[in-house]
């Protein structure tokens, strides 16, 4: 969604574009585009339940038909997304996706086709599901039922999406003006993103690792400490490997719950691993090449990550490896420090998630991508 608003920027447009986000106030971003303030967050522990939305009230965005934009999982978690009243003031609903859970195996859109057969009921002219480019939806309908049934829907238009097609049109200065202002309102700072190692070396190629959140399905203090040690290991692998120094600058992109590895970098692997701070992948794509208070966010060669969505928004040809996280022996403590963590944990082999093998290697096939590596962190650092 900041991509689109930022390519469709400029200095004469009288569109006006309304954002309603999490934890921000009304507020004027240019002059085009405008917040409307925030939605109600829900609860850590309620989040595997159906919840009641959060009540915006429509009459106070506009008298006119507009048209929605919701992120998916706000779909998927509510009991009544649009009321049928709200539905007679919408022109048109888009959903984007939320992240690697709504392409899974598991029946996460049943809400998404509920709300598009209330709109269709309602009146309401268009329905759009943005998705990935990189996806053969051939494939998609043969993997999953429940997206058969999205595609298969005549009402519903399944449209693909390229990140780097809307990174090449946000090009002139007052687009790139706006795409900083919107990254900023919501905390992310460009100038500052990329932090370099010591021995960066710009004539080389830039290799980027993405974590993960944890190593189990519990979103848990365990769990993310799990996510830390793998990460952990990982860099210490990636900083001591002569063949991927040689060729490469190597940096750590952390899930936004653990930037502890940033910390850990900084202590142990300055000199040889650069990192990135807390900012989405997909702005990233959005921002690279391009120069933001002279800072210039990396052009990405090579990537190695757990499994995500974010692949999907990755040319494929420069995914390496699909390396998801092991298992580990150790008692969590919050006061665990790294020279614990070093002296009393262990990993196990293994994948703490198998389902995320069956996933990684379901990806190969939903993108054609059968270069690509899929193996876990322990397999990983102890073959060569």
């Amino acid at each position: 969604m900041i991509g689109m608003m930022s390519k469709d920027a400029d200095d004469t447009n009288d569109k006006t574009m309304y954002w309603t986000t999490h934890g921000k106030g009304v507020g004027q971003i240019t002059d085009s585009i405008q917040s409307m303030g925030s939605l109600a967050d829900i609860p850590l522990e309620e989040k595997m339940d159906y919840v009641d939305s959060a009540i915006v009230d429509l009459n106070l965005i506009t008298d006119r038909l507009i048209n929605v934009v919701l992120e998916e999982s706000i779909v998927r978690y509510s009991n009544n997304t649009l009321s049928s009243e709200a539905l007679t003031k919408v022109k048109g609903i888009t959903i984007v996706l939320e992240g690697s859970g709504s392409i899974t195996a598991t029946d996460k859109t049943e809400k998404i086709i509920e709300l598009a057969e209330s709109a269709q009921n309602a009146g309401v002219e268009t329905f759009t599901i943005y998705m990935f480019d990189t996806i053969d939806l051939g494939v998609l309908h043969e993997q999953r039922p429940q997206w058969a049934e999205l595609l298969d829907h005549p009402y519903i238009n399944v449209t693909p999406f390229s990140f780097n097609d809307v990174s090449r049109e946000i090009s002139t200065v007052h687009e790139i003006d706006t795409l900083t202002k919107l990254t900023e309102y919501f905390d992310y700072d460009l100038k500052n993103a990329f932090v370099k190692a010591g021995n960066y070396d710009p004539a080389k190629k830039l290799l980027v690792f993405f974590g993960s959140s944890r190593t189990t399905s519990s979103d848990s203090e365990e769990g993310r400490k799990g996510g830390d040690y793998n990460n952990m290991l990982l860099a210490d692998f990636y900083a001591a490997d002569s063949d991927i120094q040689a060729e490469y600058n190597v940096a750590i992109k952390p899930h936004y719950r653990l930037p502890w590895i940033n910390k850990y970098i900084k202590a142990y692997h300055q000199e040889t691993l650069s990192y990135f701070n807390n900012i989405p992948y997909e702005v990233l794509v959005l921002g690279s090449g391009k120069s933001f208070g002279g800072n210039v966010l990396p052009e990405i060669n090579r990537v190695d990550s757990t499994y995500s969505t974010l692949l999907f928004s990755v040319d494929k040809k420069v995914i390496n490896t699909i390396v998801d996280y092991s298992d580990y022996l150790g008692f969590y403590s919050e006061k665990d420090n790294v020279d614990y963590m070093k002296s009393n944990y262990s990993l196990l082999s293994g994948w703490s998630q198998p389902s995320k093998e069956i996933l990684a290697n379901d990806m190969k096939e939903q993108i054609n991508a059968p270069h690509i590596k899929v193996t876990n962190v322990y397999d990983y650092i102890n073959t060569k």
